[in-house]
């Protein structure tokens, strides 16, 4: 009776690649495994049946493959192995279907695309991050120029109307208001120069190493010098026209105090109070215009 003929098992899908790509496998032979088992005889089992069963196994015969060529003249136990199993690889191949093609060569085709996503989301990124750093530094850049743009329209502004101030006083048309403003710039100016005088002077540290603690002389000396200067400046406008806070203060003092009488008259009174209060308001609040220079950073 002719052996029946065994259908080798289908091959799982590392198997496929394998197959797919030329790549053997060599699997380890039973020896070694029996080699490699414990012998002791605690770990082999104790109580083993050694008698005579009533039924057994009858024994089967042997059953070889036939999915290989007959064997040629001559043949080398290393052609015949090679022989048999390429011979078992397209056996196994034959049973591979087109839907395990589809399944192999789909899920190769969705690593790429996964990976050209990601590399693609990484450089999108960096790129969003570069432009808005642009974005930001240009914003800071044009939003610095514009203030520094309405800084100098501002003193632009505050130039002219203090130039303005000034020539009507030496005109002698000069408002309360202006005459206030020219005075408090006047005094700012000068109390400015002082401060600057006196950071130009060494710290006191340097002054004990070398030995010259002359912080009180020095300052005094510099008030002294800018005192002298601004009353320098006041007697010279003083020589051209008659000074002009002299002038003012003189105008006030021949102004006969205003007599009490009905409502217009002491509207009047209330009016030329809140015209000397707008004028003093008006020169403090360009103290820092004449003591802070520009606004720029």
């Amino acid at each position: 009776m002719p052996s029946k003929r065994q259908v080798p098992p289908r091959p799982n899908f590392c198997q496929i690649i394998r197959l797919s790509f030329g790549i053997t496998y060599h699997p380890r032979p039973f020896s070694h495994s029996i080699q490699t088992m414990s012998k002791t005889p605690k770990d082999s089992t104790r109580f083993t049946a050694t008698g005579v069963w009533a039924h057994t196994r009858p024994g089967g015969r042997a059953t070889t493959l036939q999915f290989a060529d007959p064997a040629p003249k001559n043949e080398t136990p290393q052609q015949k192995v090679k022989r048999l199993r390429e011979a078992a690889n397209r056996a196994k191949l034959a049973q591979v279907t087109k839907w395990d093609y589809m399944y192999l060569y789909g899920r190769t085709a969705a690593d790429a695309l996964h990976r050209a996503a990601v590399y693609g989301i990484v450089f999108a990124t960096g790129c969003v991050g570069v432009l808005a750093v642009f974005s930001i530094g240009d914003m800071v850049v044009y939003n610095r120029r514009k203030r520094a743009i309405f800084f100098e329209d501002q003193e632009r502004e505050q130039a002219k109307i203090l130039a303005t101030a000034r020539q009507s006083v030496l005109q002698g048309t000069a408002t309360p208001a202006q005459t206030a403003l020219v005075e408090g710039i006047a005094e700012e100016e000068l109390l400015m120069e002082q401060k600057k005088a006196e950071r130009k002077t060494p710290s006191r540290l340097l002054w004990w190493l070398h030995g010259e603690w002359k912080e009180e002389n020095v300052l005094t000396e510099q008030r002294k010098l800018a005192a002298a200067e601004f009353k320098q400046e006041e007697a010279q406008s003083t020589n051209q026209g008659m000074g002009i806070t002299q002038a003012v203060q003189e105008a006030r003092s021949n102004t006969p105090e205003a007599v009490v009488g009905g409502p217009l008259d002491q509207q009047a009174q209330k009016a030329a109070k809140f015209a000397d209060n707008a004028a003093k308001g008006v020169s403090s609040s360009w103290f820092g215009w004449g003591s802070g220079g520009s606004k720029k950073e």
